[in-house]
């Protein structure tokens, strides 16, 4: 089934009429794929109270991203996305919520932020998990 802007618009609509919010997102474009997929975020990682950000940014600064961020902290890692075409499209989407279903890791309280990847497969990647006054919503540039 082939997906049409209408169809996404027309999800958003009914997502915000259902009393869901969008705040501080930088691109309406991103924004629109992060409130489609707030449903499938919710039954992957937790319940989603609002859309907090959403950017849409490329493999390339994906990656550079993902590989600065932490590097004051003395981490340093590989991005996955390093392998991907550069100019591959990407939305990088922070969700605000209750989010504690995380397979594979030990139980804990819940977090209220979450960042996700869609990929352009439209695949979900769970980016990172915090409060949201360290997981700060930014667009992904290198640091």
């Amino acid at each position: 089934m082939k997906k049409t802007a209408f169809g996404f618009t027309l999800l958003a609509a009914l997502i915000l009429s259902a009393g869901c919010s969008v705040a501080n997102a930088s691109s309406s474009a991103a924004t629109d794929v992060c409130v489609a997929r707030q449903a499938e975020v919710a039954l992957s990682w937790g319940s989603v109270r609002s859309v907090a950000g959403g950017f849409a940014v490329t493999a390339r600064e994906l990656a550079d991203w993902q590989e600065t961020r932490d590097a004051a902290r003395g981490i340093q890692l590989r991005s996955k996305w390093r392998a991907m075409p550069i100019e591959l499209p990407v939305t990088v989407c922070y969700y605000d919520g209750n989010f504690n279903n995380f397979p594979g890791r030990a139980k804990r309280p819940p977090y209220d932020r979450i960042a996700v990847i869609v990929g352009a497969d439209g695949k979900l990647t769970l980016d990172a998990a915090g409060p949201h006054d360290n997981l700060k919503v930014e667009r992904p540039t290198r640091k």
